[in-house]
């Protein structure tokens, strides 16, 4: 079972073999330092350990987790890399809830202060642990956790327009998924969305009234391939798309954006 806040299990030195997630790594052009392995390890134990009793992702299995969950988190840093952005200051996950993609971002660039957000009190609790975790162990500085809604928060004055980097790995349309980040970005800042499946033309479109009038930014997206897992958790021979939605935000967000909390989900702007 998941250990309390301040109860430290020994740092996992062979939990499992992340030999896939290093070469992945590299193919995006990471070379992945034993330490950072090493802290990803322990996330990846954490994750599975809380797993059991909190509701934090529906994939646990060990290639499965390398791939969809870190690789995954690393084809963030990735495009925002090859979009020229710097990887510094303030970078704010929201709906962060099992700690992707922030603390793999965290553990590539350590020189970002990270900020997790969710809304769901039991996976704060475990972003939390890990904040922990990573401070008693490695002496990690420069971690945030919120508990709370992002419409919520975004009104906050220590909050809003501070972040050069936002990024949300959310099921969310990207119309929504803007009114709930856009308005956390500084001018000249980035929001960064990872997107998987068909259709995401047509969601831009859908999306560019949105963007205009909560940021004006300029889109881009990011391309990359990953390994297909299958369902015994065995890697396929075939790579999928893996798709990062940048947007770089050109003005400010009006003072009325984002709307009330649920608003956004239910009525997009168009």
């Amino acid at each position: 079972m998941p250990l309390p806040i301040g109860r430290m299990r020994p740092i996992p030195k062979h939990t499992m073999d992340f030999n896939l997630l290093t070469a992945e790594a590299a193919r995006l052009g990471f070379n992945l330092s034993e330490t950072q392995l090493e802290q990803m390890q322990l996330h990846y134990q954490e994750l599975v350990a809380w797993n059991e009793r909190v509701n934090l992702t529906a994939i646990t299995a060990p290639h499965a987790s390398q791939v969809r969950h870190f690789a995954d988190s690393l084809t963030v840093a990735a495009a925002l890399r090859d979009a020229g952005a710097v990887a510094e200051g303030r970078l704010l996950d929201v709906g962060s809830g099992g700690g992707f993609p922030g603390l793999p971002l965290k553990v590539l660039w350590p020189n970002l202060q990270l900020t997790m957000l969710d809304s769901v009190g039991k996976k704060t609790a475990f972003l939390q642990h890990m904040v922990t975790l990573y401070r008693e162990h490695y002496g990690m500085k420069g971690l945030n956790v919120v508990t709370a809604r992002a419409e919520d928060v975004a009104h906050d004055p220590h909050q809003r327009a501070q972040y050069a980097i936002v990024t949300a790995r959310g099921v969310a349309s990207l119309a929504v998924l803007a009114e709930y980040c856009l308005p956390f970005v500084k001018r000249g800042g980035w929001l960064a969305a990872p997107k998987k499946g068909d259709g995401l033309a047509e969601e831009v479109a859908a999306a560019q009234v949105a963007i205009q009038k909560l940021g004006k930014g300029e889109i881009s997206i990011a391309r990359f391939t990953l390994p297909t897992i299958g369902a015994d958790d065995t890697i396929g021979e075939e790579r999928e798309q893996r798709q990062v939605v940048l947007i770089h935000k050109q003005s400010t967000t009006p003072p009325q954006y984002p709307r009330p909390a649920g608003t956004p989900a239910k009525e997009p702007l168009r």
